[in-house]
C-alpha cells in the first residue's frame, strides 16, 4: 500500500492551537476529501497512535485498500478523537465510506501510547 501526501492539511501542535483552528480544519478536510473522491472507490476514515505506514501494513487493511493518507495530526488524543469522529459523520452516509458506525461512537476507542495521533484516510482508487 503507498502512502500518499495530500498538501495543504493541518498539522496541529498544541491543544489550543487545535481547538482554535477545529471548526475550520473539519470543514478544510472535508472539502479535501470530497475533492478526490471521485477517484476513488471507497474509503474509510480512522485514526492510530501509530505511524500510517504501520496502520497501513495491518490485515484489516493491507488487502482491501490501495493507499493511505494523514489528513490530521496532533500531539492530542482528544483532537485526533473529535476529528475523527467529525469526518465520520460528515461521510457516513456517503456510498464510497467504509465506516459502519457513527463518528461519536468511536470516540475513545483504543490507540497506541505516542506523541503523535493521526487522522488518516485509506482508499481503494477506482
Amino acid at each position: 500500500m503507498e502512502t500518499f501526501t495530500i498538501e495543504g492539511l493541518p498539522i496541529i501542535r498544541n491543544f489550543a492551537d487545535g481547538i482554535r483552528l477545529f471548526g475550520q480544519d473539519v470543514n478544510k478536510i472535508a472539502s479535501i476529501i470530497e475533492s478526490v473522491k471521485d477517484e476513488l472507490s471507497h474509503f474509510k476514515i480512522g485514526k492510530t497512535g501509530n505511524t500510517v505506514e504501520e496502520r497501513s501494513a495491518q490485515s484489516d487493511y493491507i488487502d482491501e485498500y490501495d493507499g493511505i493518507t494523514e489528513l490530521y495530526v496532533s500531539s492530542s488524543k482528544t483532537l485526533v478523537d473529535r476529528m475523527e469522529a467529525a469526518l465520520i459523520e460528515r461521510f457516513k452516509l456517503d456510498q464510497k465510506c467504509d465506516n459502519n458506525k457513527g463518528g461519536s461512537q468511536s470516540l475513545n476507542d483504543d490507540m497506541a501510547d505516542s506523541k503523535r495521533f493521526v487522522v488518516y484516510m485509506v482508499f481503494k482508487f477506482k
